[in-house]
C-alpha cells in the first residue's frame, strides 16, 4: 500500500464523484463490520476514465492497531455503455415524439404518482398562447394546474384508473390559455415505459367551437323543454277545435305554428308543430298525447 501511494489512487477519483465516496467512508467509519459499497469513476493508467465499483468491509475490531480491510473491486466500464446506449436510445425516442408535428405534451409520471411535463409540441405552445418556456414557468411541476378546477378530480380519477394500463384513453376537459379564459380541448392519451420511467403522451383537439355550439342547442332544447310544459296553456286553451270535424274554429291571439292557410286541421297544426321538435323521442311523445284520439279520450275522462 505504502509503495502504491493511496494518496496518488484517491487523486485519480473524478472530483465529482468524490464527495460521495467521502460521505460513504464516514458513515462505514462510524459502524465498522458494514459493507462498504461505492461505484465512482477514475482515471486508468491507460489515461482513460474507468467505471469502478469498490465493495470493502472492515472488521469491526482493531488487529495490532489498525482495521483490517476486505476489498473487491470491479470494473464496470460494459455494464455503463450499455447503460449509455439504452439511454441514447431512449432519448432518440422521446425525442421523436416530441418532434411528432402534432398539438400534443410529454408527460412524466413518477412512482408517486405525481405528474409532471417533459415537453410541449410548437403547436400546443401556439394553441394555448405561450412560449414554451411560459408554459413550462407557469405550470410544468403540475400537469393539473391548467385544468379547469371543475375539471381537475375528474381527470385525476381517469388518469389514477388507466396509468396501469396500455389502452388509449379519452376525454375531453377545459385548459387555461394565456387569454386568461379557459377552452375545451379533446384528449386522446396514452402511458407507455422507457428505462423504467412511466411516460404519458398526450394529444389535443381544439373543440372549443364545438362545444359553444352544444350550449346554444342545449339551451334551445330547455326553451323547448319550457315551451313545451307549458303548451296546454299557451295554446290548447287558445284554440276552439271542433275534433268531431278534426278542423279549428278559432284561435285567440297569434300562433307562430299557423299558416295563412284556411281552415287548418287540428292534425296538420300538430304535426307542423312537432316537426320542429329537436329530438325524436320528443315528437313520438307528442304524437301520443296530443293526437286527435288522445285529446278526445281526455275529454271523454274530463281530464281536459
Amino acid at each position: 500500500w505504502d509503495s502504491f501511494n493511496g494518496r496518488e489512487a484517491t487523486e485519480r477519483i473524478l472530483p465529482e464523484d468524490r464527495p460521495a465516496i467521502y460521505a460513504k467512508w464516514l458513515q462505514v467509519k462510524e459502524h465498522p463490520g458494514e459493507l462498504y459499497d461505492a461505484t465512482y469513476r477514475c482515471l486508468g493508467e491507460d489515461g482513460k476514465v474507468h467505471w469502478i465499483r469498490l465493495m470493502a468491509r472492515f472488521d469491526d475490531h482493531l488487529i495490532d492497531g489498525y482495521y483490517r480491510c476486505y476489498a473487491s473491486y470491479l470494473n464496470l466500464d460494459k455494464e455503463k455503455e450499455a447503460e449509455e446506449r439504452a439511454k441514447d436510445a431512449d432519448r432518440m425516442m422521446v425525442d421523436t415524439i416530441n418532434n411528432l408535428p402534432s398539438i400534443s405534451a410529454l408527460l412524466r409520471v413518477s412512482d408517486s404518482g405525481h405528474i409532471k411535463a417533459e415537453s410541449y409540441s410548437e403547436e400546443f405552445c401556439r394553441m394555448i398562447g405561450r412560449t414554451q418556456k411560459d408554459i413550462f414557468d407557469f405550470y410544468s411541476d403540475d400537469a393539473f394546474y391548467p385544468v379547469h378546477p371543475d375539471d381537475r378530480d375528474k381527470l385525476k380519477l381517469i388518469f389514477n384508473k388507466h396509468s396501469a394500463g396500455r389502452s388509449p384513453i379519452s376525454f375531453a376537459y377545459r385548459i387555461l390559455t394565456a387569454s386568461g379564459k379557459y377552452m375545451w380541448v379533446s384528449v386522446n392519451a396514452v402511458f407507455f415505459t422507457v428505462s423504467e420511467s412511466e411516460y404519458m403522451y398526450v394529444n389535443y383537439t381544439d373543440i372549443d367551437q364545438i362545444k359553444a355550439q352544444e350550449s346554444i342547442l342545449d339551451e334551445q332544447y330547455n326553451n323547448w323543454q319550457i315551451f313545451l310544459d307549458s303548451i296546454s296553456d299557451t295554446y290548447l286553451t287558445a284554440m276552439r277545435i271542433n275534433f268531431s270535424q278534426n278542423k279549428i274554429e278559432l284561435i285567440n291571439g297569434v300562433a307562430p305554428i299557423v299558416t295563412k292557410e284556411e281552415a287548418p286541421t287540428y292534425d296538420a297544426l300538430m304535426q307542423k308543430f312537432i316537426e320542429k321538435i329537436p329530438r325524436m323521442s320528443d315528437r313520438k311523445k307528442l304524437q301520443r298525447v296530443f293526437s286527435t284520439e288522445a285529446v278526445l279520450e281526455k275529454f271523454s275522462k274530463g281530464e281536459a
